[in-house]
């Protein structure tokens, strides 16, 4: 493998291009279609008489491209485990510890 020299890049065209290829065709007849796509989106969304579950589909859709996809939940719990087993763990000395620790004292 070949080193490339310092400050010099190893691809000094940069990333090829997609205009002109199909790819990049696609993709601009595509983004010529998004206000279209998204009139369509929230018309289902507002439609009394579409199913619940679709209209649901529709709603986050467009929170999704409005704020961003939510972000996964994450368990705190070890699997097998319910919240009052894993308390029990803490001794009340510890208990005590977080607690002091949490409250500023030292």
């Amino acid at each position: 493998m070949a080193k490339f020299s310092a400050g010099k890049s190893g691809n000094p065209k940069g990333r090829p291009k997609e205009k002109g290829t199909i790819v990049g065709d696609l993709k601009t007849l595509a983004r010529a279609k998004t206000h279209d796509a998204f009139r369509a989106i929230i018309e289902v969304m507002d439609d009394s008489t579409a199913k619940p579950g679709i209209r649901l589909k529709a709603a986050e859709m467009v929170l999704d491209r409005a704020w961003g996809k939510a972000a996964p939940a994450v368990e705190a719990v070890p699997e097998g485990k319910t919240v009052t087993t894993v308390l029990q763990v803490i001794t009340a000395e510890e208990s005590d510890a977080i607690r002091k620790k949490t409250d500023g004292e030292t």
